[in-house]
């Protein structure tokens, strides 16, 4: 929930302001005055308080800093084992490890975009061979995390 509101185009947040919360039309108008991130936050936390409570609020914001504003690995992340034979090049283990990629020119065009980290470096060859190690913490696109065991 604290995701998607973050999402919404800064121009919409002020129709969910005046639809979603008690605010006054003074009071959103002040808003408007300050950042838009931090009118977003507060509106994000002021729904999803609302919805499933103070408790979880805090935990998704917390969350949604770490994944998007701080850029850290969080702990949470999708675990997935692949067989060496399966992934012999970096976009082979990217499109084996992603749930999210469809295909492999997809893959290929985000590696060359700088959207793939293994390990906190930046994959740039598609033609890379894999990394000889037993565990890969991957990033792949913005928002997908990936801790990849290798077999």
């Amino acid at each position: 929930m604290y995701g998607k509101i973050m999402s919404i185009p800064d121009d919409l947040m002020w129709r969910y302001y005046m639809l979603l919360t008690p605010r006054t039309e003074g009071e959103v108008d002040e808003l408007k005055k300050g950042h838009p991130m931090d009118a977003k936050r507060a509106l994000a936390f002021e729904i999803t308080s609302w919805l499933h409570g103070a408790g979880d609020a805090e935990g998704a914001a917390e969350d949604f800093a770490t994944k998007f504003s701080q850029r850290e690995f969080p702990e949470d992340a999708r675990e997935v084992v692949i067989k060496r034979d399966d992934a012999k090049t970096v976009i082979d283990l990217v499109v084996e490890s992603s749930g999210k990629l469809k295909s492999r020119n997809e893959a290929k065009r985000l590696i060359a975009q700088g959207g793939v980290l293994i390990d906190g470096e930046r994959v740039t060859d598609i033609n890379s061979p894999m990394p000889d190690k037993g565990t890969l913490r991957m990033r792949i696109g913005k928002k997908e995390f990936v801790v990849v065991k290798l077999s």
